[in-house]
């Protein structure tokens, strides 16, 4: 990763961390992970994975209790989900948070139900996520709009109600005309496009929370990456280094938030 230095922990099994979750009072995984080996004929787990008391004595127990410890005290957390058009690429998935003088960073490994995790500095999770994406290279066009996302991000009413593990991340959200000099791209080109958001207090569920800003980027076929403006009006070409920082601003907001309230006890 681009001047990020991570050590690494080890691995957790999203099974042992539903169990933790569990223990824990959580009723869900931390988003944005969730089952990636599930049958879409009868949507059982199909992962034939050790059994939990199998993988006791390599120390996994430890490594999901020390992760989960954290993510529950944390003060900070950034989310991260790219979702590719192509049926083959399965979703990236990033979860980063800070807990006290430490930082975390997790990723979900694709085509299985395994999430590594990692140590880092805390000031480091926006940059942690920007190198972690898949970025490729900065779009052509100086601005660009795409008909299926103009004026209105779409949700659906219950995320939990798709039932073959594909969720739709997206709902409505006012936008303005991008005005003058500006790309049209079709939908079709479209091929990745992916939503980071920061929090500074628990989750209210699982999923993006709508009351609070997030920053969507685009991968546009044969092109490159685009981040969506502030009010979503058009999307610019993207940079690794632009996206840490429009998620540094998310953090920073929230650190704001953070210090406002230990001010007013």
């Amino acid at each position: 990763m681009t001047g990020v230095t991570l050590r690494s922990m080890g691995s957790i099994h999203l099974a042992d961390l539903a169990r933790t979750c569990d223990h824990h009072g959580y009723e869900h995984l931390p988003y944005p992970f969730m089952p990636e080996t599930i049958s879409r004929r009868d949507g059982h787990n199909t992962d034939e994975s050790p059994p939990f008391s199998d993988r006791f004595d390599r120390g996994d127990p430890r490594i999901v209790r020390e992760w989960m410890e954290a993510y529950a005290r944390a003060d900070i957390w950034v989310e991260c989900r790219v979702i590719h058009s192509y049926a083959d690429t399965l979703d990236t998935r990033i979860l980063a948070f800070r807990a006290g003088t430490k930082g975390f960073f997790a990723t979900q490994q694709p085509n299985t139900d395994t999430v590594e995790v990692f140590e880092l500095s805390p000031y480091e999770l926006g940059a942690a996520v920007a190198s972690s994406v898949g970025l490729t290279k900065s779009g052509s066009h100086p601005r660009i709009v795409i008909p299926k996302y103009v004026n209105y991000f779409r949700e659906p009413a219950n995320d939990t109600e798709a039932g073959d593990g594909e969720f739709s991340v997206l709902r409505p959200v006012r936008s303005t005309r991008a005005g003058a000099n500006v790309t049209v791209v079709s939908n079709a080109e479209v091929t990745a496009l992916a939503i980071v958001q920061s929090h500074c207090e628990p989750a209210r569920g699982w999923g993006i929370d709508w009351d609070k800003k997030f920053v969507p980027w685009v991968h546009v076929r044969d092109d490159g990456d685009y981040i969506y403006t502030a009010d979503f009006s058009h999307a610019a070409p993207l940079t690794e280094k632009d996206l840490s920082d429009r998620i540094d601003r998310l953090i920073a907001h929230d650190v704001a938030v953070l210090r406002e309230r230990l001010g007013s006890y």
